[in-house]
């Protein structure tokens, strides 16, 4: 819809609803006043319904981590669309939403109990709306674990990128640094190797 006849729809509804005199001899100021309040609204309940989508996620996320409960594996699958990318420092996997992905998931959370994984807590977010269907979050995270009587905890952030196309938000890319490289500086592996 062109602005003008945003504008006219405006004056029409002004006109017909007994809006002010004032809002009528500056029509794009009461416009403005009016429906840029409905458009923050709505920018509001799109970055709270970003906000719990990743609380949830972050919730999944450990869930998954005290095992393989299906609904849970599922419901983090659910977090995706149907094909989505992954960037790193050693390159871009795009990976498909499928049962290998839940297969794939099993073998994550198994590699991460067998090297003292605790839990998963988001310390903060900052999440932009790209357009009315795209966002982006940054989401701060900070690993906890427990090896060999000792416990400690590492900090660190993915960035996301999210589309409610299709309503619900879902990850369609993310990038992340290298978690190899940050598990060995902490003692967690003895080697870098690939995540399985």
């Amino acid at each position: 819809m062109t602005t003008a006849k945003k504008l006219f729809d405006f004056l029409f509804f002004a006109t017909d609803n007994g809006m002010s005199a004032a809002d009528r001899k500056a029509p794009m100021a009461g416009y403005l006043r009016i429906f840029g309040k409905q458009k923050l609204s709505t920018m509001s309940k799109r970055k709270k319904n970003i906000e719990e989508f990743f609380s949830k996620y972050e919730s999944n996320f450990n869930n998954a981590l005290n095992g393989d409960q299906e609904e849970v594996l599922e419901s983090m699958q659910a977090s995706f669309t149907s094909c989505f990318m992954e960037s790193n420092p050693k390159g871009v996997i795009c990976a498909q939403n499928n049962k290998e992905f839940i297969d794939k998931m099993k073998q994550v959370y198994q590699f991460y109990r067998t090297i003292g994984s605790k839990g998963m807590a988001i310390t903060s977010k900052e999440i932009n709306l790209l357009d009315e269907f795209h966002a982006s979050a940054k989401v701060y995270w900070r690993y906890s674990y427990e090896k060999d009587g000792h416990e400690g905890s590492i900090d660190f952030h993915n960035l996301y990128f999210i589309t409610t196309a299709d309503g619900d938000p879902k990850i369609f890319a993310f990038i992340v640094g290298d978690e190899m490289k940050v598990l060995k500086e902490h003692g967690l592996v003895q080697q870098e190797a690939e995540v399985p």
